[in-house]
């Protein structure tokens, strides 16, 4: 009921190998997101980041 626009869907059916992940974009109709690279699949060892903000459970930067 939060969605301002029913999802355009083409059936999807994806089964996650251990230890990687599914990325999918924010803006469903609209993300160039997993569902359509050639492998969908990210190993988890090939997703880097550094925290920068924290928005629960308290709103703030991460020093």
């Amino acid at each position: 009921p939060y969605l301002r626009e029913a999802m355009e869907s083409d059936d999807y059916h994806f089964e996650v190998p251990e230890g990687c992940y599914l990325m999918l974009g924010d803006n469903r109709n609209y993300s160039a997101d997993a569902r359509y690279w050639p492998d969908p699949y990210v190993p988890e060892k090939k997703i880097l980041a550094k925290v920068l903000f924290r928005y629960y459970p308290r709103i703030g930067k991460i020093k």
